[in-house]
């Protein structure tokens, strides 16, 4: 079975902002770090709250690298690792969003843009993986996996393949 284009596409995004997210926080430590080191910051609530924000963000990157590289391969969890982590990107997204908002002001207008684009693309990631037709690519081809492998498939799947190949 033959992967849809549109999990090809959101593999693609969500390998290379799993990279973004890894190299930007790599770039976050260590502009904290200079920060610290000639003085300009010296509050620790500042360091805890950014580093412990960056380190959220960066193992939310982790974990869209890997389900981007699920994805392509058309594994079963990498479909449910995908929604999950477009929801804590949401909700992160939201708490980054507010606390620029009021550490800046309207000075933090580009962090709501960047919020509303997050908000838009994780909500429409959301919606084309819980699309029937989408989930049931996934259960396929899982079973196909396991019929390849010498597996015996239930009544249950094989009735269920039958009724996508009639359709």
């Amino acid at each position: 079975m033959e992967r849809p284009k549109g999990v090809t596409v959101f593999a693609i995004i969500e390998i290379l902002a799993g990279l973004l997210s890894l190299i930007g926080g790599l770039f976050v430590f260590l502009g904290v770090a200079a920060l610290d080191f000639i003085g300009l910051v010296n509050t620790i609530t500042f360091d805890i709250w950014t580093v412990t924000v960056t380190l959220l963000g960066m193992t939310l990157g982790l974990l869209s690298l890997i389900s981007g590289i699920g994805l392509l391969m058309m594994k079963k969890w990498s479909r449910f690792l995908v929604m999950t982590v477009a929801i804590f990107v949401i909700l992160l997204g939201i708490t980054k969003a507010v606390e620029s908002f009021i550490t800046f002001g309207l000075a933090g207008i580009f962090s709501l843009v960047v919020f509303f684009v997050s908000l838009v693309y994780n909500g429409i990631l959301l919606w084309y993986f819980k699309k029937e037709e989408v989930h049931h690519h996934f259960d396929n081809h899982h079973e196909e996996q396991k019929a390849a492998a010498g597996e015996e498939a239930s009544q249950v799947e094989i009735k269920d393949q039958e009724t996508v190949h009639q359709q």
